[in-house]
């Protein structure tokens, strides 16, 4: 994670970093990384959403030392709850997919201590294009999280401009954890399309 982390109220915030897809054969991975492109977190998923599915991210590329993980807890088609946990075993926030509201635009929960906030696709036509279209490593995705009691962002996630599997993510509200906003990401990304 970054050398200098706001950890108030154990908090560690990061007001920018990218998600960058890496291909694998038998596992979803991903590199975090600051806006100067410096690794924070490498991520790793084997190739199954079911019930007990862990994404583990590492703070190293050799996956040597885990930094933090995401437990899926439930059935994935049916808005599984994603616990997103400390290396020390404390809960960080956690965020599910809401199904019934997905049918157009992918529709999640995000909550963490403190916090509760609604993220949706920012466009029914990007949502619509991306369904139909066959090249899902060019998908464009956009994806706003909004406080459930002020309506202010808490962060977005953008496709990065002329990148095909990296992705900006935008975290202007300081008690989002970048843990959180990690795991969410790495999460929606996987999860859009089912």
């Amino acid at each position: 994670m970054p050398d200098q982390p706001d950890t108030t109220l154990g908090v560690q915030h990061v007001p920018a970093f990218l998600v960058r897809e890496r291909p694998a054969l038998r596992a979803e991975r991903h590199e975090v990384l600051d806006p100067t492109g410096a690794t924070l977190a490498f991520a790793e998923r084997r190739r199954s959403w079911g019930a007990g599915a862990t994404t583990v991210f590492h703070a190293d590329e050799a996956r040597t030392r885990e930094a933090f993980r995401s437990e899926v807890r439930g059935r994935p088609n049916l808005g599984a709850r994603h616990v997103v946990v400390a290396a020390d075993g404390r809960p960080v926030g956690s965020f599910r997919k809401q199904a019934a509201r997905s049918l157009v635009r992918t529709t999640f929960v995000l909550e963490a201590e403190g916090l509760a906030g609604a993220a949706q696709e920012r466009s029914g036509f990007l949502a619509l294009e991306r369904r139909l279209s066959s090249d899902t490593p060019t998908r464009r995705i956009a994806v706003d999280v909004l406080d459930d009691d002020t309506g202010a962002p808490l962060l977005s996630v953008g496709r990065a401009p002329g990148e095909r599997t990296t992705y900006a993510v935008d975290v202007p509200d300081p008690r989002v954890d970048v843990r959180l906003a990690a795991a969410f990401v790495v999460g929606l990304l996987g999860m859009i399309d089912h």
